[in-house]
């Protein structure tokens, strides 16, 4: 049986070694095993030439024609394999012999080139391991052959479906399992891509991945991890979405490059078509109210709305949505002709030679405040100031710093801060010395936890944006919910109260911020946005949602923030859509095993 199991996994290297004159297709076996295969079967199983041969005469078949899975490399096999004659551990090949380019060549014949390359391949199980990969070449149409893709004419085609093994560089490979265990941890812990290799490297599977005359580290780099969940999520965004085709990206060029375009193509179906979980429901977040007889006569399907702190670098012109040429630009190419004004708000001199404001004193003592503010000998005067005692009484923190005054970062500079005492009054001057971010990101989440949509504020969180995000993620017929939770929602609904889109879409303020944060004479308010006004959201004396929900989300979500505050736009999209389609996913089975029955029916 063992017997089987191998010579399945050197299916290719049979195929690749056998001679012109050797017949055999898809459905039917060589007639001999190669030599090398040969060798290698006989000093993993200690068995005779003769007794291999025999074994293929009668298995032959059944391993040529797919009906015995290959077997996973055993630890005890692997200095063999790397010794014998094939010389790696893990053997890749194209998945057919054949050209399959049926516009300009004869796919009838086999193809006879074939070149090997020396590679790595990071794997879950046994850490690094040496491996070898076999392309082959059409002569006749100049198509060339990859383990995971074709190229022809400039341009990378994959294959259908996900490979156990996904190229990340010219000789690295990251097994699939181990792109999985990467993508959960940076789902579930926040783990950035270089952490996550290493942990790898720091693994005890790792310690032991050594081999001699290798021509390339074992060493795991945080490129090939982030490279590795790209792929992996574009692939399966292919196969989820089979009617726009295999996934083709340019064969030149860097990597992080010919992702882009991909990326970008499926960022726009995130924002145009939405989360897979767009049209979720279940117990949790949707209701259906029966009549006495207990026919079921309306439906009540809720969202909460929410922002949370987290941006990419923008354009610092208030509200430029453009994308900046390079993450460490100030400004987009349409406002690049404001890079010499002075940095003050409000201010547009140009700035001095060596300095980032102009000859106005204010502004110039606001520059050396704000540069003083980076070190940290500011910022334990600053505190002790702040204490106003000339002594502290207490080794112990009184109160932790803020996020504004323990920044060491130079964006710091893009907030207020007073040009002198911080007690004395005086008009503020502000200044954006740093980089601007986007303002956060918009939330939409039901109450059971499923998050429906994201979406990028810039400047500000202003109902403008929010309600146009509403819009977008709700555009068709009969999908908008019958009530949106949103803290803020005294502001948007007198905003959109003559708005035939929200007629019959109720705005309540959550209860959390309903009791804390919004002021009993607030008249509109009280009357439009009481969440208590709502009998269809009350059942008995018990509310039916969660609407504190985005709140919680929040928490997750906001774990992101380190990981992604210097990502390009693109990536930076990507990543969080990737984030929330893989947490909803999680979402689903914990929901499917709570017994709420989440679904996607249409329901009239």
């Amino acid at each position: 049986m063992r017997f089987m199991t191998l010579a399945a996994r050197f299916r290719h290297d049979i195929a690749l070694n056998q001679p012109p004159t050797a017949i055999f297709d898809d459905d039917i076996p060589p007639m001999f095993l190669d030599d090398g295969t040969r060798s290698v079967l006989c000093a993993l199983l200690s068995i005779s030439a003769a007794t291999a041969d025999a074994l293929w005469t009668v298995t032959g078949q059944l391993v040529w024609t797919g009906q015995t899975l290959p077997e996973v490399i055993h630890d005890m096999d692997i200095e063999d394999l790397v010794d014998g004659p094939i010389q790696a551990a893990i053997s890749l090949h194209p998945p057919q012999f054949h050209c399959t380019n049926d516009v300009s060549c004869d796919i009838r014949h086999r193809i006879r080139e074939a070149e090997q390359k020396r590679i790595v391949v990071y794997t879950r199980m046994h850490g690094a391991l040496p491996g070898s990969e076999t392309k082959l070449y059409c002569r006749n149409c100049h198509t060339v052959y990859y383990h995971n893709y074709s190229t022809h004419k400039g341009q990378r085609r994959y294959y259908g479906g996900i490979p156990e093994y996904i190229q990340v560089a010219n000789h690295v490979f990251l097994e699939r399992d181990l792109i999985e265990r990467f993508a959960l941890s940076m789902t579930l812990a926040w783990t950035s891509t270089r952490n996550c290799a290493a942990m790898y490297n720091a693994s005890p599977e790792m310690q032991d991945s050594e081999y001699r005359n290798w021509p390339f580290k074992f060493l795991l780099r945080r490129e090939h991890v982030s490279d590795g969940f790209m792929l992996l999520s574009l692939l399966e965004d292919r196969v989820e979405n089979s009617s726009i085709g295999d996934l083709r990206l340019p064969d030149s060029g860097e990597q992080r490059f010919r992702l882009l375009e991909a990326m970008q193509e499926r960022n726009f179906r995130m924002q145009t078509v939405g989360q897979p979980e767009l049209r979720h429901h279940c117990q949790k977040c949707m209701e259906i109210i029966p009549n006495d007889e207990g026919k079921p006569v309306k439906k009540i399907h809720v969202v909460v709305m929410d922002g949370v702190t987290i941006g990419h670098p923008c354009c610092a012109d208030h509200g430029c949505r453009r994308a900046l040429e390079s993450t460490k630009d100030r400004f987009c190419r349409e406002h690049k002709s404001r890079s010499d004004e002075c940095v003050v708000i409000g201010c547009n001199e140009t700035r001095e030679k060596g300095f980032r404001t102009c000859t106005i004193s204010e502004h110039r003592e606001k520059e050396a405040h704000l540069q003083a503010q980076n070190k940290a000998m500011f910022q334990l005067k600053h505190r002790l100031e702040r204490l106003q005692v000339a002594q502290l009484k207490s080794s112990m923190p009184v109160k932790d710093l803020s996020d504004e005054e323990s920044s060491m970062d130079d964006e710091v500079t893009s907030r207020e801060a007073d040009t002198g005492n911080a007690y004395k009054k005086k008009k503020k001057v502000r200044a954006l010395m740093g980089r601007m971010h986007s303002h956060n990101e918009e939330l939409l989440v039901r109450p059971c936890g499923i998050i429906v949509s994201r979406c990028t504020c810039f400047g500000s969180e202003s109902p403008e944006q929010v309600i146009a995000f509403i819009k977008r993620v709700f555009h068709a017929p009969g999908s908008e919910p019958e009530f949106i939770f949103y803290d803020n929602n005294c502001t948007l609904a007198k905003t959109v109260k003559n708005d035939p889109f929200f007629a019959n879409i109720g705005l309540p303020v959550d209860v959390f911020h309903f009791k804390s944060k919004h002021k009993e004479t607030d008249l509109f308010c009280q009357t439009h946005c009481n969440p208590a006004s709502f009998p269809e959201l009350m059942d008995d004396d018990k509310w039916r949602f969660n609407s504190s929900v985005a709140e919680q989300t929040n928490v997750w979500f906001g774990g992101f923030h380190t990981i992604c505050r210097e990502m390009q736009v693109d990536r930076f999209n990507f990543f969080l859509d990737e984030m929330i389609r893989r947490k909803n996913r999680l979402m689903v089975e914990k929901l499917r095993l709570e017994g709420a029955e989440p679904s996607y029916a249409i329901l009239p």
